[in-house]
């Protein structure tokens, strides 16, 4: 879970230059994603550079106003970028993508914070035409998921984003 992370500023600005860079070398300055740790990056990204747009996806239509599947400033007629913090199953961002073709936007590659290695999820946006790099690759030893993993998950990305602090700072 990156939001932790993702909550304090000079972290979240940190990984969002690094996205903006790596997105401006594939053509995109356009940013959307679905759910809280992309929203907080989304927002940095924002926060460094101006000339980005983004969107927020929702996972259903709004009843009221303009019953807007996207909201934010996205043109359709430049590609876009999918963000999300962590990839392991690809589910997310594998509806981001369904979401915003349904919406008439080219996607072509989806950028990430952390990609799990022992996830499908690379290989599941790369069935739909997306390319898909993260900033760092996360593996494990082969050891099953168990319940006190999620305290460990939330030590290692505190160490992560303090690693990328220090590096791209």
């Amino acid at each position: 879970d990156c939001r932790v992370g993702l909550g304090q500023g000079d972290y979240a600005q940190t990984l969002a230059r690094e996205i903006v860079l790596q997105a401006k070398a594939r053509g995109a300055l356009q940013f959307a994603g679905t759910g809280f740790g992309s929203y907080l990056l989304l927002g940095a990204i924002l926060g460094v550079e101006k000339q980005a747009r983004v969107g927020l996806l929702r996972s259903n239509r709004k009843t009221f106003g303009r019953k807007n599947l996207i909201e934010g400033d996205l043109n359709s007629n430049q590609p876009v970028c999918v963000i999300d913090d962590v990839i392991n199953s690809g589910r997310t961002a594998c509806q981001a993508v369904e979401v915003l073709r349904q919406e008439g936007f080219v996607v072509h590659h989806c950028l990430c914070l952390f990609h799990f290695n022992w996830g499908c999820g690379v290989e599941s946006l790369a069935k739909e035409g997306v390319e898909c790099s993260g900033l760092a690759t996360v593996s494990r030893s082969g050891q099953p998921r168990s319940e006190t993993s999620a305290s460990a998950s939330r030590n290692l990305f505190s160490q992560l984003f303090r690693a990328f602090a220090k590096f791209f700072n």
